[in-house]
């Protein structure tokens, strides 16, 4: 059984789950996502510890997942600095913890995607689990702590957070 902390219990038989925990709670993923996710076959042969940064496609008939993303990797053109709000966002729904640092967000409405970012170790925890219509998981915003890792995935955040940005009308 996993307890999201918005409340909602996914249990999915008697076989252990891909993430007993989910981390960040924030982005409107359903209940048949969940249960897609914690019976996804490519995700089933990880080992358990195993961390995983991976963007499944939705099955066909599958409701669509919503995404917040905007820019040239959601087929969109940059978006410019006059166009965005520096916002803190929550990532737990229940206890509203704010990120560390502020994200570029737009005035537009969420859309439908097809892919499911999922990011987690395997058998502990989901980190988080977005949509997108990105063909590629979004890197960390730069002022992320893992951004600190190395100069280059610094720079490659920066630069994608200068194109990019979120919805502000995420909902879950």
């Amino acid at each position: 059984m996993t307890v999201l902390t918005n409340g909602a219990v996914i249990s999915i038989k008697e076989e252990p789950l891909v993430f007993p925990e989910i981390v960040h709670d924030d982005h409107p993923i359903t209940f048949d996502h969940m249960e897609w996710i914690q019976t996804h076959t490519e995700l089933l042969k990880e080992s358990k510890g195993t961390f995983i940064v991976k963007l499944l496609t939705l099955p066909e008939g599958m409701e669509r997942v919503q995404s917040a993303l905007y820019g040239p990797s959601a087929g969109d053109p940059v978006i410019t600095e006059d166009e965005v709000v520096y916002q803190k966002r929550v990532i737990c729904n229940e206890c509203s913890n704010s990120r560390k640092g502020y994200s570029r967000m737009i005035d537009r409405p969420t859309r439908p995607a097809n892919n499911i970012v999922v990011i987690g170790i395997i058998g502990i925890k989901a980190i988080t689990i977005y949509g997108t219509q990105a063909s590629s998981p979004s890197p960390k915003e730069d002022w992320d702590s893992a951004c600190s890792d190395s100069v280059d995935s610094y720079r490659l955040s920066k630069e994608f957070w200068s194109m990019h940005a979120l919805s502000m009308h995420e909902k879950s």
